[in-house]
């Protein structure tokens, strides 16, 4: 036998309302809610406030978590996160600034270590290899330029300069940064074995070659040859020259 029971308040002992249910059956539970066992939402779900989860989320965990953000119209020479953790393998940091009027800049990354920007180089210090390949709105034909493992930082344009007063876009792909990996055994000697981080970019920009709009795509790879360097735990963004006069940074997880 089926019975229904048609109620619009559900009150505790003391006449304090637990459960309410509207005219359109929406229900509002205005206390804390406890559920043991399986539970099953169909549509969207909204929640305010602040949400304990105890035990595994299954689904789709294949996303980003922002763990980092800055946002200012106010000059400033670099930003800096010390937010890098096991917690995430691989990292994307997507970012926006405008150079200084008249200051032709560039975009130096630096990897950090226990609140210190690494910069030497060297088999005890980091080795930054990178390539990259771009073309400009008034000429179709690729260019390119790489650099050595000379600089112990990221150079974002590699080839050129960001003309003062423009606006820059990059995103950058970072892989197993916090731990990196070694290497197995290749051609490389002096060491054989060596830790390595890789990635890649992408970039917009007006250029001051040729004063005109340039994009690229680039490829890089951090360099430790004596493995010393196995807990990565910040990045600096660094203005080339002078500032930027404006900026905005965002630094994503993303989840394993």
């Amino acid at each position: 036998m089926t019975s229904i029971i048609k109620v619009n308040n559900i009150q505790n002992s003391s006449g304090t309302a637990a459960v309410t249910i509207d005219g359109s059956s929406n229900i509002t539970i205005p206390q804390n809610a406890t559920i043991s066992g399986n539970t099953t939402v169909t549509g969207n779900t909204t929640v305010t406030g602040n949400t304990t989860l105890n035990g595994t989320v299954t689904g789709d965990n294949n996303h980003l978590v922002k763990i980092f953000s800055s946002s200012s119209d106010s000059a400033v020479s670099k930003v800096e996160t010390d937010l890098i953790t096991s917690t995430y393998d691989n990292y994307l940091l997507i970012g926006n600034v405008v150079a200084t009027d008249g200051e032709n800049s560039s975009i130096d990354i630096y990897l950090r270590q226990g609140g210190s920007s690494l910069a030497s180089t060297g088999n005890s210090g980091v080795n930054v290899y990178q390539g990259e390949w771009f073309n400009r709105a008034g000429s179709a034909g690729p260019s390119g330029n790489v650099q050595n493992g000379s600089n112990a930082y990221l150079r974002i344009p590699n080839s050129q300069n960001i003309y003062g007063g423009s606006v820059m876009s990059f995103q950058v792909q970072f892989n197993v940064l916090n731990a990196g990996l070694v290497t197995g055994q290749t051609n490389l000697t002096s060491p054989v074995y060596r830790t390595i981080r890789n990635g890649w970019y992408n970039w917009a920009m007006q250029s001051t070659s040729s004063s005109d709009y340039y994009g690229a795509q680039g490829w890089f790879r951090w360099d430790n040859p004596d493995q010393n360097i196995n807990n990565v735990t910040g990045l600096k963004i660094n203005s080339g020259v002078s500032n930027f006069v404006k900026h905005r940074m965002a630094l994503y997880g993303y989840v394993k």
